[in-house]
């Protein structure tokens, strides 16, 4: 739990920088100097505020469909594409950028031990892919995992190698916690990851340039279960469907669910995936996203 307690702290900080209305100067390399952050976890109500908008940004995000280099050769009908839209943080349909009913599953802190397996034989029990967040070190301790996670149809993205608070590290540091997460899944797998995701939702611009220059699309969430708020010894049988109820109170049209790779909330994955596949919502397969 060590790994998530961090968070705490940092949200209250964020809050009274928010409050002030200040921004750090970015670090000169080298250092841990103070530094720009930017929070790409959070669908900040003030975003849409100083960052351009096109309809649907197809530009940015487009369809590429000669490009799936971990997805194969998916049909070419544009209502199976989907695109990130990074102001709210929203899954669109690239024909014309609807959100009605979709919603993207997202997996952090992965692969764990204890759970991870548990999570891959949920989503096969609902059909559901998703893209899991690894992280190198407990990847490097448990790579059949990761192998497993592919050969499933789900996909990977980057959470750098310790799970270490980026705004913490100096440039050096910061490209060496991003790419050899990037190099150990080319060299086991030769599988290039096409999204990156800070720990604790926090990016610097050293973190924006590497990710950036690795093809990877930073990547937040806009549906959080805070499942990382509850100890490990709590009771799961009463945790999990309070998870389950504040995901499914949460979700909106496009949203990204962000969970983590617990106990807790792999008790509380079928309670989300049975409640919302109810209401009528499709889980996105990650492996159709326009990169």
């Amino acid at each position: 739990m060590t790994r998530f307690v961090f968070i705490l702290s940092t949200v209250a900080a964020l809050s009274v920088l928010a409050a002030s209305g200040c921004k750090s100067d970015a670090a000169p390399d080298g250092t841990t100097s103070p530094v720009t952050v930017s929070m790409p976890g959070f669908a900040s109500s003030m975003d849409w505020l100083s960052r351009p908008e096109s309809p649907f940004q197809k530009e940015v995000f487009s369809a590429q469909t000669d490009q799936a280099d971990n997805n194969g050769n998916p049909d070419d009908d544009p209502d199976e594409y989907y695109y990130i839209e990074s102001i709210y943080w929203q899954v669109r349909n690239v024909s014309d950028g609807h959100t009605d009913g979709l919603v993207l599953l997202t997996i952090d802190d992965v692969p764990n031990e204890e759970t991870t397996a548990g999570f891959l034989e949920v989503l096969d029990d609902f059909d559901v892919r998703a893209l899991f967040f690894i992280n190198g070190d407990l990847s490097e301790e448990n790579p059949h995992l990761v192998e497993k996670i592919l050969e499933d149809g789900h996909q990977i993205g980057n959470h750098t190698w310790h799970h270490r608070s980026l705004i913490r590290l100096n440039r050096e540091q910061t490209i060496d916690e991003i790419t050899r997460v990037n190099e150990w899944l080319k060299e086991k797998f030769d599988y290039k990851p096409a999204y990156f995701r800070p720990p604790y939702g926090l990016s610097t611009p050293a973190s924006d340039s590497v990710a950036a220059a690795h093809g990877m699309m930073n990547m937040g969430w806009s549906v959080g279960t805070y499942d990382w708020v509850y100890p490990e010894d709590e009771d799961i049988e009463e945790n999990s469907p309070e998870i389950a109820r504040r995901t499914v109170n949460a979700m909106m049209d496009g949203g990204i669910i962000l969970i983590h790779d617990l106990p807790v909330s792999l008790a509380a994955l079928p309670l989300i995936l049975e409640e919302l596949i109810e209401e009528g919502y499709h889980f996105v397969d990650p492996g159709r996203l326009a990169n």
